[in-house]
């Protein structure tokens, strides 16, 4: 059983508990926070795939790339925001303390740089946790190969590109829609097993109208 509102002794030693690593953004997922999920401790709406191939920042130098590996992230409270969504400002605590992942046991926001080199390693995957479900797994890697971010990115510098996003876009709605059915998914779950939808996918790089997005030019 977890406690949900952690005491002052519970953090790093002189830390403030102000949050800002909390809002910030969420942890990404590694190899050793499998029993969270497993165990029930953080569900499937609780979470969001950045897919292989999606422009994300690297948290060691600030600067963009494409994800050369899928990374699992704890969703964010909000819509269009990464602040994690067990943090409880009122009472300046998290709500899953006891349960917390590998990233957030590590951060110490006056010694970044341990937090900072977890980029990238040993990341949990869709792979690690589906292994016993094929049926969803079969779904996971027919989208992947269906609507690789890559190739959508690619499509939004070509010449007429808005029209062959829309169909995209139009088609992998359908895809989501076919798949929350058949495996009975919100839409929130939907972003852990699939990834984001593509328009939110491509806000979030610049390319469609929306959120403030990062620069459209990551390093490989």
């Amino acid at each position: 059983m977890t406690r949900r509102h952690p005491g002052p002794a519970d953090p790093p030693a002189g830390c403030r508990r102000c949050g800002a690593c909390c809002t910030a953004g969420g942890p990404t997922l590694h190899l050793s926070d499998r029993d969270l999920v497993t165990g029930g401790h953080l569900r499937p709406e609780d979470l969001v795939t950045l897919r292989a191939g999606e422009i994300a920042r690297d948290p060691r130098d600030g600067r963009l790339l494409h994800l050369p590996a899928e990374m699992i992230k704890v969703r964010g409270r909000a819509p269009g925001t990464w602040a994690c969504r067990f943090y409880a400002p009122r009472h300046r605590s998290c709500r899953i303390y006891a349960r917390r992942p590998l990233e957030c046991r590590v951060l110490d926001c006056r010694r970044p740089a341990a937090a900072a080199g977890l980029f990238l390693q040993d990341l949990l995957s869709r792979r690690d946790l589906l292994a016993e479900a094929p049926a969803v797994l079969e779904l996971v890697e027919a989208h992947d190969r269906a609507f690789p971010p890559k190739h959508l990115y690619a499509w939004a510098a070509a010449p007429g590109a808005a029209g062959r996003l829309a169909q995209a876009q139009e088609t992998e709605a359908r895809f989501r829609a076919r798949a929350a059915r058949r495996l009975g998914l919100s839409a929130e779950a939907l972003d852990f097993v699939l990834g984001r939808p593509l328009d939110r996918l491509l806000e979030a790089a610049g390319i469609l109208p929306g959120r403030q997005a990062p620069s459209p030019r990551p390093r490989e």
